[in-house]
């Protein structure tokens, strides 16, 4: 699986996007709740996000 990263610009550290747990909860899932696609929130924040 590649990385998932939403810089745009790897020059412009200060474009970097924030994704919610919310938002982040729901693309975690569409990907089968793979490790990959947490975004930088554990397992737990998901979780409780998602209402699981």
């Amino acid at each position: 699986m590649s990385e998932v990263s939403f810089a745009h610009d790897e020059d412009d550290q200060d474009s970097d996007e924030t994704v919610s747990v919310y938002d982040a909860a729901e693309i975690w899932l569409s990907h089968g709740m793979d490790d990959d696609y947490t975004l930088g929130y554990s397992e737990d924040e998901l979780r409780r996000a998602a209402g699981l």
